[in-house]
This record gives C-alpha cells, sequence and structure tokens, in this order.
C-alpha cells in the first residue's frame, strides 16, 4: 500500500467543546426502522428510505466502487446520513495491520482535507464494531456553518464509510450518534487481531466543581497509536443556559503521556507544545479567536493560560493547560462572551490541587 502523504492529525491539546458535546446523550431508536443490504452485509437506523447511488473512491494505489445510501433529511438536526460500501481487493490491507489501516483511515478523508485543511480536522476517535478497528473524524468550519462526521470501518476487506451532515451550530445533536451507533454487521464474527487498547488514565486530583460533574473516557487516535483522554465537565444544563455567573460549564481533561515522544523533551520544547497546541485549536481557527495567552500558574505549576473565542465566536473559553508528573491537564470555564472574568470561574480554577 502506498504511504499517504497526510498522516492521521494529532488531537490538538483536547479540544474542548467537542468533548463537551459528547455529554449530551443519546436519544431514542424506538421509533425507526432498521435499513438492510444483505450484499453489504449492515443494517442501519437511517431516520427515512434511502436512495442508492454508485460510488466511486479514488486511492493512491487504484480506483474501487461500491454503493452509496443517502437519506437526504428535510427537517430535524440534520441534513443529511449515508453510509458507503466499497470492497477493497485482499492484497491491499488486512484488517490486523494496524500500521497500514492508519495509512488506509486517513487516506479515507482526502476530499475534507481539500475542503477544509488541516485545520479543520476538529478531532478523531478510535471506534470499533465486532472488534473490527474504526475511527471516527469530526470536520466543519463554523465560518460556512458547514460540519461533518464521518465513521470508517474495515472489515475483511470491505471498507464502511457512515457520514452524517450538518451545520455546525448544531453540531451536538444527539441524533449524529443515535445514527452512527446503530450500524451493525448482518454476518457477525469477531475479529481475533483487534487493536491494542491503551490504559485509563488514572485521577490524580481534587476539584471542587459547582454541581454534579460527570466523567467520561473517550479513545482517541493519537500520534504514538490509541490513547485515553478523560473528561469531567459539570453542565449547567443541557439547554446551553447559564449560571449566575455567565457560565455554561467546567470541567478537566486529562491524559496520561508518559509514552509520547513529548515526554522527553525539554522543557523549554514542552512549553512550545503547550503554546502552539493551544493557539492552533482547530475550534480557534475556524470562526474563533484568541483573546489572550499567557504563562500562569495552578496548584503551583507552570501553565499556560488560554482565553478565546469559539464556535464561530457564539462562547468564550478559560483554559489553563499544563504536564504533570507526565499527565497533561487541562482545567476549563466555558462562559458567554465577555463573562469569562468571574468570581466562579476563579474559584474553580483554584480549586484544582494535585494529589
Amino acid at each position: 500500500m502506498k504511504t499517504s502523504t497526510y498522516s492521521e492529525t494529532m488531537i490538538k491539546i483536547f479540544l474542548p467543546f467537542i468533548l463537551v458535546g459528547i455529554f449530551l446523550g443519546s436519544c431514542s431508536n424506538s421509533a425507526k426502522e432498521y435499513f438492510s443490504d444483505k450484499d453489504n452485509n449492515f443494517k442501519v437506523l437511517f431516520p427515512g428510505k434511502p436512495t442508492a447511488s454508485d460510488r466511486t473512491i479514488l486511492f493512491p494505489f487504484g480506483s474501487f466502487s461500491g454503493k452509496k445510501f443517502t437519506y437526504e433529511a428535510s427537517g430535524g438536526s440534520n441534513k443529511s446520513y449515508s453510509v458507503t460500501c466499497i470492497k477493497l481487493p485482499e492484497n491491499i490491507v488486512h484488517s490486523d495491520s494496524l500500521n497500514l489501516l492508519s495509512q488506509l483511515f486517513a487516506l479515507t478523508q482526502a476530499d475534507y482535507i481539500q475542503q477544509f485543511g488541516e485545520s479543520g480536522l476538529q478531532n478523531t476517535f478510535i471506534k470499533s464494531i465486532d472488534k473490527y478497528p474504526g475511527r471516527e473524524f469530526v470536520w466543519g468550519n463554523p465560518r460556512i456553518n458547514e460540519g461533518y462526521t464521518r465513521r470508517a470501518y474495515y472489515i475483511k476487506n470491505m471498507l464502511y464509510l457512515l457520514e452524517v451532515a450538518y451545520t455546525t451550530s448544531n453540531q451536538h445533536n444527539v441524533e449524529i450518534a443515535s445514527f452512527l451507533d446503530s450500524f451493525e454487521l448482518l454476518n457477525k464474527d469477531t475479529n481475533p487481531n483487534p487493536e491494542p487498547v491503551p490504559p485509563v488514565p488514572q485521577k490524580r486530583f481534587t476539584i471542587s466543581y459547582p454541581g454534579v460533574a460527570v466523567s467520561k473516557k473517550q479513545v482517541v487516535a493519537g500520534a504514538n497509536g490509541p490513547e485515553y483522554v478523560v473528561t469531567e465537565m459539570y453542565q449547567v444544563n443541557t439547554n446551553n443556559q447559564l449560571d449566575e455567573f455567565g457560565n455554561s460549564g467546567y470541567g478537566v481533561n486529562y491524559m496520561d503521556f508518559q509514552n509520547h515522544d513529548v515526554i522527553q523533551m525539554t522543557e523549554d520544547l514542552q512549553k512550545k507544545f503547550i503554546y502552539e497546541s493551544s493557539t492552533n485549536n482547530p475550534l480557534v481557527l475556524n470562526g474563533g479567536k484568541v483573546l489572550s495567552i499567557n504563562e500562569s500558574t495552578i496548584d503551583g505549576t507552570w501553565c499556560v493560560e488560554l482565553k478565546a473565542l469559539g464556535l464561530g465566536g457564539r462562547i468564550e473559553f478559560t483554559a489553563k493547560t499544563f504536564f504533570k508528573d507526565k499527565y497533561l491537564y487541562q482545567v476549563m470555564v466555558l462562559s458567554a462572551p465577555n463573562k469569562s472574568d468571574n468570581e466562579a470561574a476563579r474559584k474553580f480554577m483554584e480549586s484544582f490541587h494535585y494529589k
């Protein structure tokens, strides 16, 4: 398989807004009916009857054709839902070849690289089905209000591309995950060579939330293979309302970086890594704005304190990002524009203590 010129982009720090969105829960599928296709061995819960069309994908190693099933939504949260099925030759890649699969998954995003550029990639998650490998890519640009979530699976030479299109202002709606998670194989077996699962980071800190926080573990595609990110988040509610201080959410993200190359770097290079990752956050680049970025401290530890607008200027966030004992932490508060300098935000940041 020919080496790609585009490799999977490493997650830019933690992308807090994407991780906030994963707390919104799943909606019920009880009123929907499965669409199934025996020729391509899958079923999925489309919101309505899809139409079938031929689809050809061009890779560096050849051009391959298959079927695309699409449902165009006339209303609701999303614009369209689709599943594309492409059969690849057996000598291209196989399900337990993790290095080649990483390249293959990256190549399935070539059209969005051309459309949005690399800054349009807001996140990449590790997904699997019956222990067969997959990736989920989140793309978008709030400047033009277009967003896409594409999930790719590779199962016994069959490439499946699941996709939901939406406006970026609606990118956290529960129908996205509802559709993607409903995908199933008709003839099920288990991959004998699944991707390795990274260790879950341990909680080594205390912090005082203004309410009950929810914890979410998510596997992301890092530079050195699959990595776990843990997010703790207290949201005022799920309707984007604010508390009396103007804040909508309080959270901490953390990741075990002990196997990451940056841990072996000098302190100056680690500081440079945090600075660059903070300012190059795609959610800032696409319709956002850095308001300030300074060196600061948290619980006596050096950090980068970033204040920025995100999601097209609809939200302002303050984040302190730092390394501590081979872990990368980000403590953050999400607020309404011009509301981030408030007593509750300061007290939350000051309540972080490493243990």
